[in-house]
């Protein structure tokens, strides 16, 4: 959904500027290690120091507060992007067709391939909502099988085709950058992984 796709690259540029603080951060201590290396005198070494104590107050400061700060506005992200699917994807009451969902009440003469052929025919005619319904019946005639019966594969299959038309596609798919990040705020080495983690995710969010 096009007007969604921005939170994948919100998530993204929040990460970066994680990354980027963190980065400078632990230059500045590195360039004032060096800088008490390279004193050639008592009193050039003890601003030296003084100095990489400071950068190292400022990078364990950052190290301390940006992760919390970062996961709360990844937070406030992910209530917007709620707030968007529940508007994006809600259901169309005018797209209701009365005779598949009378259809659809009468479970027992109902086969799984059933389901498929009127799960595809309403994607092929757009119409979300009679998809959601349709996975909904599916979902509901599944958990009345063994997970173990052929019959069950199908009908989950149908249950969880819809997903991508009701938003669950995309929280999930939020809720991995989510993860990612945080584990990524948890442990820095993980910083230089980012890209190869998510970048997939980003580009089809």
């Amino acid at each position: 959904m096009s007007e969604l796709n921005h939170y994948g690259k919100d998530m993204d540029n929040l990460a970066r500027d994680f990354m980027q603080a963190v980065s400078v951060a632990e230059k500045k201590v590195k360039a004032a290690e060096q800088d008490v290396q390279r004193a050639k005198n008592e009193p050039d070494r003890m601003t030296a120091q003084a100095e990489l104590m400071r950068q190292q107050d400022a990078f364990n400061k950052i190290k301390r507060e940006l992760p919390g700060q970062t996961m709360q506005r990844v937070q406030e992200l992910r209530q917007a992007l709620a707030a968007d699917c529940d508007r994006v994807f809600a259901v169309n009451p005018d797209e209701l067709d009365n005779n598949a969902m009378k259809v659809l009440e009468r479970e027992t003469m109902m086969k799984p391939a059933d389901y498929v052929t009127m799960y595809d025919k309403f994607a092929a005619a757009g119409n979300k909502t009679m998809c959601r319904v349709v996975a909904d019946a599916a979902g509901r005639a599944a958990e009345k099988l063994d997970r173990q019966d052929p019959k069950f594969q199908t009908l989950r299959h149908v249950e969880l085709a819809a997903h991508s038309i009701s938003g669950a596609d995309t929280m999930q798919k939020f809720d991995v950058l989510a993860d990612c990040l945080k584990r990524t705020t948890n442990n820095l080495a993980m910083i230089p992984h980012w890209d190869e983690l998510t970048a997939e995710i980003v580009e089809n969010f």
